[in-house]
């Protein structure tokens, strides 16, 4: 179904890949599934049920190996058209990162598991579905943790990483965080 689903790099990081055919839900549909509500059933639940079923089956067949360190996601998202905003498309992650610490491969899917997720969307009639890369990092790239650094001359906080990389933007101590 395409390349390899691990490949070593040459600096010794490990790329896995995993195809998951089909339109994963949107923002709107997941809002709207929330609000059908019968006693303790709800739509959403059944949706997240058989969407991460499609996402742990696919994990399942790239066959992926179980990560230690931090990583960084690429999802390139194909769509049959552009009716779709890629902020509702990008939602679909969700089914996936937990399907992903479902199926073992990541031990979490917060801060310290996951480094950064890049989305990239493109038109595609024939194929529908997300291509999901995960590149495993050094155990030293990891920001599990934020800490203010203050700036006392111009009276500016910054909130750093662990790793001393900027989370936000810089705020003045005037204005509401």
């Amino acid at each position: 179904m395409g390349p390899e689903a691990t490949e070593v790099e040459k600096d010794h990081t490990m790329t896995q890949t995993v195809y998951i055919t089909g339109t994963l839900p949107g923002l709107n549909e997941i809002i709207a599934a929330s609000k059908v509500r019968r006693g303790t059933w709800s739509k959403y639940l059944d949706m997240k049920g058989d969407y991460g079923a499609i996402c742990r089956d696919a994990i399942l067949q790239a066959k992926l190996n179980t990560v230690g360190n931090p990583v960084r996601i690429t999802c390139v998202w194909y769509e049959k058209n552009k009716r779709r905003d890629p902020d509702n498309i990008r939602t679909g992650f969700k089914f996936i990162g937990d399907a992903l610490v479902q199926m073992g491969i990541l031990a979490n899917d917060g801060w310290a598991q996951i480094l950064s997720i890049e989305d990239r969307f493109v038109v595609d009639r024939a194929f529908r579905g997300v291509v999901v890369t995960m590149t495993e990092t050094d155990a030293g790239l990891s920001c599990p943790r934020k800490r203010p650094v203050y700036s006392i001359g111009k009276r500016v906080t910054i909130l750093r990483g662990s790793c001393g990389m900027a989370n936000g933007p810089a705020r003045s101590s005037h204005q509401r965080p």
